[in-house]
C-alpha cells in the first residue's frame, strides 16, 4: 500500500509470484582433532538450488571447555565467494535450554537452544531461524 499524495488518499499495487520449490545439497566432514577440539568444512550448494546460489566453502574449528558446558568457535564462511570470519560461543544451562552468543558477518548475533531444536534471533537483523539438531 502506497499513499500517492492526493486527496484521494492511499493506492494499492498487488504482485503475484509464481511459488518454486527447488532441491539443493552440502557435504561436510568433522574430524576430532584432540579431545575437545574439532575441525570440519562444508561444501555448499554442491547441487544448486534454483536461485543462483554460489557453491562455496566453510571451514571452521571449535574447542569444548574442559569441565565445563561451554564450547567455542570461529569459522571462514563462504571462502571463494565473499568470505567472512565468524565467531560463536555456547554455554548449555540444562539438557534442555543452551544459550549462545557471537559474531556473524560482522553483527552481533544471540540464541538459544531449545531441547532438539535450535531457536535464533540475530540482532542487527529481522531474522529469526529455526533448524533441526543440536
Amino acid at each position: 500500500m502506497a499513499f500517492d499524495g492526493t486527496s484521494n488518499g492511499a493506492t494499492t499495487t498487488t504482485r503475484s509470484m509464481t511459488p518454486t520449490t527447488t532441491f539443493g545439497a552440502d557435504i561436510g566432514a568433522l574430524y576430532t582433532v584432540l579431545p575437545g577440539l574439532t575441525v570440519g568444512s562444508t561444501l555448499r550448494n554442491v547441487i544448486q538450488p534454483v536461485g543462483g546460489y554460489p557453491t562455496v566453502l566453510t571451514s571452521g574449528v571449535a574447542y569444548r571447555i574442559p569441565h565445563t558446558h561451554a564450547v567455542v568457535a570461529a569459522d571462514l564462511a563462504d571462502i571463494g565467494h565473499s568470505a567472512t570470519v565468524n565467531l560463536g560461543s555456547e554455554v548449555r544451562l540444562t539438557q534442555l535450554l543452551a544459550l549462545r552468543a557471537g559474531i556473524n558477518s560482522g553483527r552481533p548475533t544471540v540464541g538459544v537452544g531449545v531441547g532438539p531444536f535450535n531457536i535464533s534471533y540475530a540482532l542487527n537483523q529481522t531474522h529469526v531461524g529455526f533448524s533441526l539438531g543440536f
